[in-house]
């Protein structure tokens, strides 16, 4: 084990990581992907990955590992900036518990234990309850390193769209845009989602506070903000999830003068159904339920849902000027002179100087410009399935129908073929597979599933080329003389 020792611990277990890695051949056999020419200078990549934090880097690390090596990996922030654990998220710790791994892969050296181990010691890691956030993104940041993986920050993807100028194989173009706006296009034979919670739509806010309410005056949970600006204000935080705990206490702790948090259901959840989800069997056989079924286990979930940690509830009930209002959803939101007065659903009324808006992401393909080829083709649930009486949602029937292989389905069949080769490895995967890339959880079950999928399409388009070297193969093994021997030659490739 590797002694915990700040910088000499991280340089002893990168070494460690290395080591662990040469044993199992990491990076020394070549990629079999039949190699493509590059089309007028447009760069053609066999994998173009989009998005940087846990599960873009996972599913690099799986693919380089499966040989299947000309991938690319963008993200539209700077590098230590991907996903939310160091721009929007505001929670102290990770909520999945801290002997969890996923990005490893099945490499000790790996796993979040082993950097945590490395960095403050195997006695440190005993004492801790849950990962710090800011742990665990030094640790991704320094995954990435070690590994070397190919990524690309800086750079937004501004549109998915098919090219079928090869007149062959459908290609994946993507238009980039990259810093000082300078723009590029890509050539991906595969596409992979990897971009999140917010991934298929937006950050949800009631039209009642995105008209009614000045834009300098309320944050959304999902977006990077100074919590320094509700020192001394009222805050009003509209939202009962995990995240709106978050928010209400890091408003709190940035001094605001009274937070209000205003939450929509009678009474909190006690049990965490999403803990279901995270069964290693769940994970890797989620798919086998009928529509029916996944249906109603996910809208079971999101109707039990979570309740806060309890270190989270403790984080804001220590405070003194923090209010829950339960079954208080808001009516108005409205300027009243220069305060923000909110008027629930029982005609209460309060008054605030800044507004938290948690209440959560839409699901919405066409809501994201990158996606709009995509949301004009691909099928969703309310396409698939209709649910029994009394069973319907406007947000799970918004969800992709997916292939069991992450790839968008055709809502009309035969119509957009290109979509079996853009794989959604985000938040949207829920209702069709279970968690997939946005999970810490499921990482470790979903990245071996999307990379044998990627890996299975890139054979089957080149399936013939492989075919034929099974009758190239000319390097001897034997060269010793053997006495009265008559060499013959090797068979001929049938016709």
């Amino acid at each position: 084990m590797v002694a915990g020792g700040g910088r000499d611990g991280l340089a002893a277990l990168t070494a460690r990581v290395r080591a662990d890695l040469d044993l199992v051949n990491w990076r020394r056999r070549p990629g079999w992907v039949v190699p493509r020419r590059p089309e007028g200078g447009v760069p053609l990549l066999d994998v173009v990955v989009i998005g940087a934090g846990h599960a873009g880097l996972t599913a690099a690390f799986g693919l380089i590992r499966a040989q299947i090596d000309n991938i690319l990996v963008v993200d539209r922030n700077p590098a230590g900036r991907a996903g939310p654990w160091s721009t929007f998220a505001r929670m102290r710790t990770l909520r999945t518990l801290k002997e969890n791994t996923g990005p490893d892969l099945g490499i000790p050296s790996l796993t979040p234990r082993a950097w945590f181990e490395a960095m403050y010691g195997a006695e440190a890691f005993a004492r801790m309850e849950r990962m710090p956030k800011d742990d665990y993104q030094a640790y991704l940041d320094w995954f990435r390193t070690v590994l070397d993986l190919p990524v690309r920050h800086g750079t937004e993807v501004t549109a998915i769209e098919p090219d079928d100028a090869d007149g062959g194989e459908t290609l994946i173009r993507l238009r980039t845009r990259g810093p000082g706006a300078t723009e590029q296009t890509l050539l991906a034979r595969e596409v992979v989602l990897a971009t999140g919670i917010e991934g298929n739509g937006d950050w949800s806010v009631p039209a009642m506070v995105r008209d009614g309410v000045p834009r300098d005056r309320w944050v959304h949970s999902g977006e990077v903000y100074d919590a320094g600006r509700f020192a001394g204000r009222r805050v009003a935080v509209l939202g009962g999830g995990t995240s709106a705990f978050d928010h209400a206490g890091a408003a709190l702790e940035a001094g605001a003068a009274a937070v209000d948090q205003y939450v929509r259901r009678r009474s909190l959840p006690r049990v965490n159904a999403w803990r279901w989800a995270d069964g290693t069997h769940i994970l890797g056989h989620y798919a086998a339920f009928t529509d029916l079924e996944k249906w109603r286990a996910v809208r079971h979930i999101f109707a039990v849902h979570q309740p806060p940690p309890q270190e989270t509830w403790e984080r804001c009930a220590v405070h003194a000027n923090w209010r829950l209002h339960l079954g208080a959803s808001w009516r108005a939101g409205r300027l009243a002179g220069d305060d923000i007065e909110i008027e629930t659903v029982s005609g209460e009324r309060r008054r605030h100087d800044a507004l938290i808006v948690a209440v959560g992401n839409s699901i919405d393909l066409g809501a994201r410009p990158e996606l709009a080829a995509i949301a004009r083709d691909a099928a969703l649930w309310r396409d698939r399935f209709v649910p029994p009486p009394g069973e319907e949602s406007d947000y799970l029937s918004a969800h992709p129908y997916l292939a069991d292989d992450y790839a968008f389905t055709e809502r009309t069949p035969g119509t957009a073929p290109w979509l079996a080769h853009v794989r959604n490895f985000t938040f949207g995967t829920m209702v069709s597979l279970g968690s997939s890339g946005s999970s810490l959880n499921a990482l470790r079950v979903s990245v071996p599933r999307l990379v044998e999928a990627v890996g299975r399409s890139l054979f089957r388009a080149d399936r013939t080329a492989h075919y034929r070297t099974v009758f190239a193969q000319t390097t001897p093994e034997l060269v010793a003389d053997v006495p009265g021997e008559a060499l013959s030659p090797l068979p001929r490739a049938p016709a």
